[in-house]
């Protein structure tokens, strides 16, 4: 891939519904960089994006902004059980 198209990837991902500023980002209690679920990628782009490795999130498998977030962070607390 050149650094173009790598570029606007990047672009793209952080700008769109697994970055920073959408909606369950901005509610979020952390960010995705603190959470023990998240994978960094490798290369160029792994400061600032990962992959989502909890199975009970709505980005699991799925490529997130290191300062995306979402409610089942790692360290989140739930009153009721999540799984039935």
């Amino acid at each position: 891939m050149s650094i173009e198209g790598r570029d606007q990837a990047a672009k793209r991902w952080y700008d769109g519904e697994r970055g920073p500023n959408a909606p369950v980002a901005q509610s979020a209690p952390k960010p995705c960089h603190s959470c023990g679920f998240f994978i960094p990628i490798a290369g160029s782009l792994r400061s600032t994006f990962g992959v989502c490795a909890n199975a009970i999130s709505p980005e699991d498998a799925r490529v997130v902004s290191v300062d995306h977030g979402c409610g089942a962070h790692s360290e989140a607390t739930f009153t009721e059980p999540v799984l039935n």
